[in-house]
Order: structure tokens, then C-alpha cells, then sequence
């Protein structure tokens, strides 16, 4: 890897129809190191496929979030049209019953909520809006609900 980019290292490496994706993937999670020895450290432990870099990525996020980025994902999947980050906010803490949202269930800064997981998403920065990156709906619903069912069980799709 010494004479090449990390981006050329990662295509290189890349495998598969979604080699794009996995290595999009592990350039947001390499933009997260500090320092280069932890970049090389993550080069090193490179996940193989995407639904294993999805994994890593889901197994990342701290417990006390899995619920609302459970909803965010349900959410997303089901939307009818790309949500705005104050649509989603709002959304992922409605209460099943209530037509009103409390205020003091708000989420304070819904940009850190997203960042958790920012490479499972597709952001339009220009319409500020989310969705999933996918071919066709239902084939991210498939993708997702296949690997929520491999032992990350607290993201398993549901209805809203």
C-alpha cells in the first residue's frame, strides 16, 4: 500500500457487484481516524463484504441510540419521499396513539443521530433530505432485514 492511495488501495482490494458501496463504506469509516496509525490499523481489519461492513457499522453504535436509529431505518425504508433530518428527528420519536409530540422527547441535535450511521445512508445535502442507498425499496428492505436478522436482531424492520 505504499505507493498507493487508499482509495486506489481499497478498490483494489474491493470484490463483488457492490464494490462501489464497500469501498464508500470504509472511506466514511476511515474519515473518522485522527491519526494515521489508526487509519492503517482499520486497513488492517478491513471488513470482506458490504453486508459485513453494514455489521461493523450497526455493532458500532452505542445501545443507548439502537431504538431510535431502529425507528430511523423504519422510517426511511417506508417514507413515501426522502425525509428532511427535522422529518426524521420528529419521526423517529413519535409514541404509537399520541397526535402531538412531547417536547422533552426531542432530539436535541438530530445530526448526531445520522452520523451513527451515515454510510447506510443516502444524504441529498442540497434538499437536506435522507434515504437509503438502494437500487429499488424493496430491495433495501430485503438487504436490510437479512442482515438485521444475523444477530443484530434490536434493527429487525417493522412497522411503523
Amino acid at each position: 500500500m505504499e505507493c498507493m492511495s487508499v482509495p486506489d488501495w481499497l478498490t483494489a482490494k474491493a470484490e463483488g457487484i457492490y464494490r462501489f458501496r464497500w469501498v464508500e463504506c470504509q472511506m466514511d469509516q476511515l474519515k473518522k481516524c485522527h491519526r494515521v496509525v489508526d487509519v492503517k490499523e482499520k486497513l488492517t481489519f478491513l471488513p470482506r463484504t458490504l453486508n459485513d461492513t453494514y455489521k461493523r457499522i450497526l455493532l458500532g453504535i452505542p445501545p443507548d441510540y439502537s431504538t431510535l436509529v431502529a425507528r430511523m431505518f423504519t422510517w426511511i425504508i417506508y417514507a413515501k419521499h426522502p425525509l428532511t433530518i427535522q422529518e426524521l428527528a420528529d419521526a423517529i420519536v413519535l409514541t404509537p396513539g399520541f397526535t402531538e409530540i412531547d417536547p422533552e422527547s426531542r432530539i436535541l441535535n438530530p445530526e448526531e443521530i445520522v452520523e451513527l450511521c451515515a454510510s447506510l445512508l443516502k444524504v441529498n445535502r442540497y434538499a437536506n433530505s435522507f434515504g437509503a442507498p438502494r437500487r429499488n425499496q424493496q430491495d433495501t428492505y430485503t438487504s436490510f432485514d437479512t442482515l438485521f436478522r444475523t444477530g443484530i436482531s434490536v434493527f429487525r424492520l417493522g412497522p411503523l
